[in-house]
C-alpha cells in the first residue's frame, strides 16, 4: 500500500482501508505521507515509529484514520512515535484512536502519540481512547495545536516537557470515572468503605481520648511535684499556676477545664488538683481526673 519517491526520499499511502500487521519504521532521512480516504489498522503490539516527518493531509470530508485492526474502540496498538526529525510535521482532520504507548526492545514511551525533538502541528485532529499516560506527549519540541480534540484517556490528556507551542481552540475530555463499573460494584465499595469506618471509628475515637487522658495526667502530677515544693519553701500551697511557674498547654486547655483547690484552715494544709472535661460536644465523654497532696489520684486514673 506504500509508494516511494526514491528523489524526495518520500513514502505515500494509497487511499483506501489497510492493515498493518508489523510495526511500520520510516528511516531517517525519509518522510511519511497520508492524503484523504485513508485507514490504518495497525495490529495489536505495532505502532508507527518515524524517524522523519509525517505528513498527514486529511480534510473534512476525506479524514484520516490510524486505530488497531478490531472495528470501533476495539483492540489497542502501540500508537506514533516521530523522533528527532529535524523537518516539521503536520497533521489535518487525523484521527488517532485506542492507543497504548509505544514499546521497543530496550525502551518504551508513556505517550500514545509522541514528538521527541521533533517540530508538529496539528489542526482539526482528535486523539481519543488512549490507555496509557499521555495521550500526546511532546517532548523539546516546538507545537502549534488547533481545534484538537482529546478525550477518553485514562491519564493526561496533553503533556509538553521541555517544549514552546500554543493551543487554539480545543476539547479535552478526560475518561469518566465510572466508566466500566456496575452500579452493583459501585454499592459493593462504598459498603465496604462503611464498614471500615464504623469499625476503624471506635479505635480512632478511643486513643485520640487517651491522648487528652495522658496530657491531663501529666499536668496533674507536674502541678503536685511543684506545690510541695513549693511548701517547703514558702510555707503552703500555691493557689495559683502562675505562682507555680506552670500553666495548662493549649492543647490540654481546650479539652479540660484545670483547677487547684487548696484548704490552709487545718491543722494539715492540703490541695486537690482537678482536671474536669469542658462541658461542650464530645468533650462530654472524658472522664475527670483528681490527685491531692498525698498523691492519691482518683478511682479511675489507672483506666
Amino acid at each position: 500500500f506504500l509508494t516511494l519517491d526514491s528523489e524526495k526520499k518520500n513514502l505515500q499511502a494509497r487511499k483506501g482501508k489497510w492493515k498493518v500487521k508489523g510495526s511500520l519504521i520510516i528511516p531517517p532521512g525519509y518522510s511519511l505521507t497520508l492524503k484523504g480516504e485513508i485507514t490504518l489498522q495497525f495490529s495489536r503490539g505495532e505502532g508507527l515509529i518515524s524517524n522523519g516527518p509525517l505528513y498527514f493531509m486529511g480534510t473534512k470530508n476525506s479524514p484520516i484514520l490510524l486505530e488497531g485492526q478490531s472495528e470501533g474502540m476495539g483492540e489497542s496498538w502501540q500508537g506514533i512515535a516521530v523522533l528527532n526529525s529535524k523537518i516539521l510535521s503536520t497533521l489535518s482532520f487525523v484521527t488517532i484512536r485506542n492507543t497504548s504507548g509505544v514499546s521497543r526492545p530496550g525502551w518504551k514511551l508513556t505517550g500514545g502519540t509522541t514528538f521527541y525533538k521533533s517540530d508538529v502541528e496539528m489542526d482539526s485532529s482528535s486523539i481519543i481512547g488512549h490507555r496509557g499516560e499521555d495521550a500526546l506527549n511532546i517532548i523539546q519540541s516546538n507545537f502549534k495545536l488547533r481545534d484538537i480534540n482529546i478525550e477518553d484517556t485514562l491519564s493526561d490528556g496533553l503533556d509538553a516537557d521541555f517544549s514552546n507551542g500554543s493551543v487554539d481552540r480545543g476539547l479535552f475530555k478526560k475518561r469518566n470515572f465510572c466508566d466500566g463499573i456496575t452500579l452493583m460494584e459501585l454499592v459493593l465499595v462504598l459498603t465496604m468503605i462503611g464498614v471500615l469506618v464504623f469499625v476503624a471509628y471506635p479505635t480512632h475515637k478511643y486513643n485520640l481520648e487517651a491522648e487528652k487522658a495522658i496530657l491531663a495526667k501529666n499536668f496533674l502530677l507536674e502541678v503536685s511535684h511543684k506545690q510541695h515544693s513549693y511548701l517547703l519553701r514558702y510555707g503552703t500551697y500555691a493557689t495559683r499556676f502562675d505562682q507555680l511557674g506552670s500553666y495548662p498547654s493549649a492543647a490540654l486547655a481546650s479539652h479540660y477545664f484545670v483547677v487547684i483547690e487548696v484548704d490552709q484552715n487545718v491543722e494539715t494544709a492540703n490541695f486537690v488538683v482537678k482536671a474536669e472535661p469542658l462541658l461542650f460536644g464530645q468533650e462530654r465523654s472524658l472522664p475527670t481526673f483528681t490527685l491531692n497532696h498525698l498523691g492519691q489520684a482518683s478511682d479511675n486514673w489507672f483506666e
